[in-house]
């Protein structure tokens, strides 16, 4: 299932877990003014009885050849992707050009795009390495066998977090449990070295000027400007 879907990684440091009991303290204490519907129905209603259902992306082609393409889900998740800044074009179709009765998407849609998912492409294209799981492993130092709970201390979460996270390091090959007898306490050493940090989906500025340079050798339009440039 995995492979089929994109997983968002919560943050499970406990700096995230008191802003999840403050919130439910807040809910608890004080009346708490809900978003009404209303203004959502009127827009759905709106677009399924007025509003224009296609879009092109005209920079997709950049996109394409930007992303990395090593693992063969990319195949799929490279149309989430698109899916998104889409969406993002047909909920601001009114400060977007139409042409032949599709939406344009521009760099803003893909900016959004972009904020959303950038972690998770991240993670993808690094094999899972999550930023919890790549400070799982830096909190060990080279040379060095740590225990479990050592670990857990070290890093200030739970032995169910660390065991959590342990697990996807382990897994991907970047600690290494010395422990081998059955139900003793594990012991994690370094594995192999971590896979570079970088982002795997293009900052937008970098799609903008390949674009740009695209439709000059080939004399075609321009990208729209964004709705912010009216």
């Amino acid at each position: 299932m995995s492979t089929r879907t994109l997983e968002v990684a919560i943050p499970d440091d406990e700096h995230q877990t008191r802003a999840v009991l403050q919130a439910q303290a807040v809910d608890a204490t004080a009346r708490v003014a809900r978003p009404g519907a209303e203004d959502f129905i009127a827009l759905q209603r709106w677009l399924a009885d007025a509003g224009l259902h296609e879009v092109t992306v005209p920079f997709a082609r950049v996109l394409a050849n930007e992303v990395p393409a090593r693992a063969v889900r990319m195949r799929r998740d490279f149309r989430q992707l698109l899916a998104c800044v889409k969406a993002a074009a047909l909920l601001h179709q009114q400060q977007r050009e139409t042409r032949d009765g599709q939406v344009v998407a521009t760099l803003d849609d893909y900016a959004i795009a972009r904020n959303l998912l950038a972690p998770v492409f991240d993670a993808l294209s690094t094999e899972g390495c999550t930023p919890a799981v790549r400070e799982t492993v830096e909190a060990v130092e080279p040379n060095e066998e740590l225990s479990a709970s050592a670990l857990a201390d070290r890093l200030g979460v739970a032995k169910s977090t660390l065991s959590h996270r342990a697990r996807r390091a382990t897994a991907g090959g970047w600690l290494v449990n010395e422990e081998t007898r059955r139900g003793r306490p594990a012991q994690y050493r370094r594995g192999a070295p971590l896979p570079d940090a970088t982002s795997a989906l293009p900052h937008v500025e970098r799609v903008r000027e390949l674009f740009e340079c695209s439709t000059q050798d080939q004399g075609e339009g321009v990208l729209p400007p964004s709705y912010k440039e009216f």
